[in-house]
Parts: C-alpha cells; sequence; structure tokens
C-alpha cells in the first residue's frame, strides 16, 4: 500500500511525463531539426496570405457574378422598353431618312436633322407649303376614301344617319356631271339667300333691302364663314371649370406679308389673286366694266384689315 508521500511523487512524475511528452512533439524539418522561428513565422505568413487570397478569390467572384446578373438584368429591361413591332421600325426608318448624316450638327442642326426630308419631298404643285402632317393628313384621306367608296362600309352603318350623310355628301362632291350642269348656279341662289350682292346681282340688289348685321349674324349662325372675325367657346384663362364665349380676328384670303410687303414674290401673289378675285366674280354672272374696280376695292379693304 502506496504512502501520501509515494502518491504525491506518482503525480509529479505523470506532471513530468506528460509534460515531457508535450516537449517532444516539436515542428522538424526535413532532415529531422527543430524548425527555427523565423521558418515558423515565414510559414504563418504563407498560411495567411493563402487564406487572404482564397478570401480575395471568393468576394471577386461573388462580385463578378452580381455584376454580370445586373447586366443580363439591365439589358433585359432595355430590351424590353424597346420596339421592335413593324409600325416601330417603320417609323425609325422614316426618321433615320429624315436625317442628313453628312452635315454638321454642330453647324447646321436643322440641315442634320431634316435635310433628308427636304431633300426628298419636294411642294406639290398644289400647295404653298408641305410638311409631315400634311402627308398624314394626305394618308388619312386615303383611308376614308376607301372607307366610303366600299359598299360593306356603307351596310355596316346603314342604321347610322351622320355617318349616312358624310357618303351623301361624298357622293355630290364625286357627281361630277351634276356639279357641271348646275355650274354657278348653287353659290348664285346661295347669295341670293341674303339679299343678293352688288357686284353679281346684276342690278337685283336693294341697298334699302340689305342689312349688313342681319346678313352677318345669318352667315356666322349658318355657315360658320367667320367674316371680320371669329366667334368660339372655350375654357375660361382664369377659371378653366367654366367655358366662356371667345371672339379672335378672322382671315383674310392671303398672309399679312402678301398684301403688305413689296419682294417680287408678294407682288405676283397680289397680282394672282386679285385675277382670282376677278374671274371668280364673273362666273358668278358679274358683268360689265365696273366688276375690276369693284374688286379692287374689296382687295384694298383687305389690304386695311391686314394693317
Amino acid at each position: 500500500m502506496d504512502t501520501p508521500s509515494q502518491k504525491e511523487n506518482g503525480s509529479k512524475k505523470a506532471t513530468y511525463n506528460h509534460t515531457s511528452q508535450i516537449t517532444l512533439v516539436q515542428p522538424k524539418s526535413s532532415d529531422g531539426r527543430h524548425w527555427s522561428v523565423f521558418e515558423k513565422v515565414l510559414l504563418a505568413l504563407v498560411l495567411l496570405f493563402f487564406v487572404g487570397f482564397l478570401i480575395f478569390v471568393v468576394l471577386y467572384a461573388t462580385t463578378e457574378a452580381a455584376t454580370t446578373t445586373k447586366e443580363a438584368k439591365d439589358k433585359q429591361a432595355d430590351d424590353d422598353d424597346r420596339c421592335y413591332s413593324a409600325d416601330c421600325v417603320a417609323v425609325s426608318a422614316k426618321i433615320i431618312s429624315s436625317m442628313n448624316f453628312s452635315a454638321d450638327p454642330c453647324d447646321n442642326f436643322y440641315n442634320y436633322a431634316c435635310g433628308g426630308w427636304e431633300r426628298d419631298n419636294d411642294i406639290p404643285d398644289t400647295e404653298s407649303s408641305w410638311g409631315q402632317f400634311d402627308i398624314l393628313n394626305l394618308a388619312n384621306d386615303n383611308v376614308l376614301k376607301k372607307l366610303v367608296k366600299d359598299p360593306k362600309t356603307k351596310l355596316i352603318y346603314k342604321d347610322n344617319a351622320a355617318v349616312q350623310k358624310a357618303f351623301k355628301y361624298y357622293e355630290t362632291c364625286m357627281n361630277r356631271s351634276r356639279i357641271n350642269d348646275q355650274g354657278a348656279q348653287p353659290l348664285i341662289d346661295l347669295i341670293a339667300d341674303y339679299h343678293s350682292w352688288n357686284v353679281t346681282g346684276n342690278g337685283t340688289w336693294r341697298e334699302e333691302s340689305w342689312n349688313f348685321t342681319t346678313a352677318m349674324i345669318a352667315i356666322q349662325r349658318k355657315w360658320y364663314a367667320n367674316p371680320f372675325f371669329a366667334i368660339s367657346t372655350g375654357a375660361d384663362y382664369y377659371n378653366s371649370t367654366v367655358n366662356v364665349i371667345e371672339l379672335d380676328q378672322s382671315g383674310l384670303g392671303m398672309t399679312k406679308d402678301n398684301y403688305l410687303n413689296n419682294g417680287t414674290d408678294d407682288e405676283k401673289i397680289r397680282q394672282a389673286y386679285k385675277k382670282l378675285m376677278v374671274d371668280i366674280v364673273a362666273l358668278l354672272g358679274a358683268e360689265g366694266d365696273d366688276v375690276e374696280r369693284q374688286m379692287m376695292e374689296v382687295f384694298d379693304f383687305e389690304s386695311k384689315i391686314a394693317e
């Protein structure tokens, strides 16, 4: 049986042996010698660098994947916002063809943006100006013309009085033989309804039976011809919740510049306009040497309004 001192000595011995075993487990090089402090530090640095490199690779791969995903989403969003329909492609082609890429936008932006359109679109002889809206109106008129000439369309709207009137109006205008047979008589009858005209009335006009105010009101009410001024309704500028009656100046037969400017082109336009006035009243039955003088008085009156 061991004494307490023997047990104590045994414990110390066990502790010593354990410590000795730990001490014996030391890093060694391939030749069996222990690693130096420098080698240990170097190993730690290598391990630290390797771990840092792994972290960098992981972060880079994650960031690159996120960037690629974002670019893909942005590209998809851009593709979703773009229009590839036939109409969009046609409009894009028209815009491109309307441009003049040989012009420098810094020197002449108008030529750069519209030079191609002006090059490909001459003003028709029947028009004083020509633009994109004129082309659209012409295309719209062609669509309407096909519709009113189509018997199927007329059958579809057979119970619609307003549309039937449009068909009748078109057919009346296209009945050229009837128009030629009637000549100027419909317009002559219309003038007679307003107590004739001293220029075309061939002596039937009477000053005492004609009232300027009455005739102007009747023309405004029935024909919306707007002599001297135009009457309309619109939103009040000071209170848009209500409508008010609006009075505005009316138009003339030419532009203000054509009446007042002394340029060569303006003078040609004035002479052509005067001739047109005389020719029209002649077609309406005006006779005598005094007709031209009367129409020149009308022209002078219009010129004063243009001033």
